[in-house]
């Protein structure tokens, strides 16, 4: 934290620590965007894991690509470039979903750093895209290691883990796409609820995701190993969360400023609209007409996803173009994290009701 002169500390505290400035979230911020990414060390529930960051830069440079799945896919930042040390710096973790990868919301990523955020998000060992191939159906470990991989991912860039990007302040932000936004749920509040989890799954028809993840049986004592809240998470996205039953419903409502983004045509599956039911009423919720489950990432982008997942082809199958959906959830992620993390209330002015989305309060 940048410090004024004393005696007019307390004064001018406030002042003195860069502000996210107010610009239209539909466009890029002031800043260049740089990329980098680092190992976090292993642990006993992981092995090393790799956790992309993007930041707001000091200078521009060629810009780099990222290696999605073996494809590269541009990207609107240099790799390694110096840090604006007068950036705002504030922290938002993003957990990706269930076959996915820590570039998946790279588009979020670059418009959040041009905006003086440091954005960090760490593959998720045994839930990648790759990985899922061969432990679909045996999940349990992988995915009650999630929420400490996102702890220790905090911890790792709070402490200096890259040199130069150390976030202004402990508190953060937390986004979540899919088994990411539970993964989030998770960490900012929700209680893990085994005995609903097994019950949902049992009946027929059921969601997807329990012929995917399998048996939940965790144990007391697996449970109690699990990371208790962690209370520095100030706001919450949750992009097309899918587990909303697998929770203790009142535990739910301690998660803090959330905004729950769903799209018309996934919420028929049970996403978005169930789990906003049992947050507090702090949070929101948009629905975007004809919204597909990933339309919120850049998963459509890599060439495997246009044929593996269906809101991928937009309007020819039934769809909203996904692009058109995924610009107007970074304007509404962006505008809440500027609300609601940083404080300035100058993005309220893009929340709230508006032509192709739904809003409720």
């Amino acid at each position: 934290m940048r410090l004024c002169p004393s005696p007019l500390l307390a004064v001018c505290l406030s002042a003195c620590v860069p502000q996210v400035s107010v610009s239209d979230p539909s466009q890029p911020g002031p800043y260049p965007v740089g990329i980098t990414t680092f190992v976090l060390s292993a642990a006993a529930d992981r092995p090393e894991t790799k956790v992309e960051v993007w930041y707001p830069a000091a200078e521009t440079g060629p810009a780099t690509t990222y290696d999605a799945l073996g494809v590269p896919l541009p990207a609107h930042g240099a790799r390694d470039v110096k840090a604006d040390a007068t950036a705002p710096r504030r922290l938002v973790a993003f957990s990706h979903g269930l076959g996915g990868i820590r570039q998946q919301n790279y588009s979020m990523a670059e418009r959040l750093a041009s905006f003086g955020y440091v954005v960090a998000s760490a593959d998720h060992p045994g839930t990648t895209t790759t990985e899922l191939l061969t432990a679909a159906g045996n999940l349990k470990g992988p995915l009650l290691a999630r929420p400490g991989t996102v702890i220790a991912m905090v911890d790792a860039l709070q402490a200096g883990a890259v040199p130069g990007v150390a976030p202004r302040g402990e508190d953060y932000a937390l986004i979540g796409h899919s088994l990411g936004a539970v993964t989030a749920m998770f960490v900012a509040g929700g209680r893990i609820d085994v005995e609903a989890f097994a019950s949902t799954c049992a009946a027929q028809p059921h969601p997807a995701s329990c012929d995917l993840i399998g048996d939940l049986d965790a144990t007391p004592e697996e449970l109690a190993a699990l990371p208790a809240p962690d209370r520095r998470v100030v706001a919450t996205v949750l992009q097309n969360p899918s587990g909303q039953f697998a929770f203790q419903p009142a535990s739910l409502a301690d998660i803090p400023q959330a905004l729950v983004l769903g799209g018309e045509m996934d919420d028929p599956q049970g996403t978005a609209v169930p789990t906003q039911a049992l947050l507090n009423d702090d949070s929101a919720l948009v629905v975007y007409d004809g919204g597909g489950h990933n339309a919120a990432t850049d998963i459509c982008d890599i060439p495997i996803a246009q044929v593996i997942a269906p809101d991928c082809v937009g309007e020819a199958g039934g769809y909203a173009d996904p692009a058109a959906v995924r610009a107007e959830t970074i304007v509404h992620t962006l505008s809440w994290l500027g609300v609601y993390d940083a404080q300035v209330a100058g993005f309220s002015q893009w929340l709230g009701p508006g032509e192709g989305f739904s809003w409720t309060e």
